[in-house]
């Protein structure tokens, strides 16, 4: 290729890459964040909860809706799943993507305050929302609130920032803008089971917390699977109560 032929690729090459990572946050929390590390983790999200057909679900914090469409695979025709989140440009591309024939229920609100009947649903599910929510302890509450008797509530959290992130948040924050080294942060919040410790979670056939181990970027995992050892008794129900040894600075999965 000449000189003068590269000189002219250039911009076109440009052009192309510059197009494909066009689109609003939400299509591109979809198109790039969603398959590499969402998908993955809500399908061991979904894997943990052992739907069944029939069942009722919610995912709180549904972003664009990857969590809610597995969960209506899984649950069926007889099934019932409704999605909720703060952001409308998630829910619309959440809504965007719904499957021909699937019906899910969208919903904008805040985890804090659910504008839902009490006792409505099997199971709840939350992946990698509740450090983002103020009132943490609230919206447990409300899950709780929605949650029927005997029903199980799955939350997937974020456990101590890998140094990798660390650094990340440091360079975003001083070459950058400070707000986004935060909201770095914000994502690696961890969340602690000790600070629900005096809320009660009686009735119901578990509450999981599952920490997620991520050691580099894209290699975001559950601890259930491949960290700490596991051992699984059934319950009455059948959902799978996960006792774990916890690693060295992540906190355990537990149930009550």
């Amino acid at each position: 290729m000449s000189e003068s032929q590269d000189r002219e690729a250039t911009p076109m090459s440009q052009q192309n890459s510059f197009r494909h990572f066009g689109g609003s946050a939400p299509e591109n929390y979809e198109r790039f964040f969603v398959p590499v590390i969402a998908a993955p983790l809500a399908t061991e999200l979904i894997d943990i909860a052992a739907l069944r057909p029939g069942e009722r679900v919610l995912d709180v914090a549904c972003g664009t809706g990857v969590v809610a469409r597995l969960a209506a695979e899984r649950v069926g025709a007889t099934g019932a799943v409704a999605g909720i989140d703060l952001n409308p440009g998630m829910l619309s591309v959440a809504r965007s993507l719904t499957p021909p024939g699937t019906v899910i229920e969208w919903h904008q609100t805040s985890a804090e305050a659910m504008p839902l009947p009490h006792e409505v649903f099997d199971v709840v599910l939350c992946q990698m929302g509740l450090q983002f929510v103020p009132d943490k302890l609230a919206a447990l509450r409300e899950m709780q609130r929605v949650l029927a008797p005997g029903g199980r509530l799955i939350i997937n959290v974020v456990g101590p920032k890998p140094r990798v992130f660390a650094i990340l948040a440091e360079a975003l924050a001083h070459h950058i803008k400070p707000e986004i080294g935060a909201f770095v942060d914000l994502v690696f919040s961890e969340i602690r089971q000790e600070s629900f410790k005096d809320h009660s979670f009686g009735g119901y056939a578990g509450v999981c917390f599952v920490p997620i181990v991520a050691s580099e970027p894209g290699q975001a995992r559950l601890r259930s699977r491949g960290a700490g050892r596991c051992s699984t008794a059934t319950t009455p129900t059948s959902w799978p109560r996960r006792r774990c040894r916890r690693p060295s600075g992540l906190m355990s999965t537990t149930s009550w």
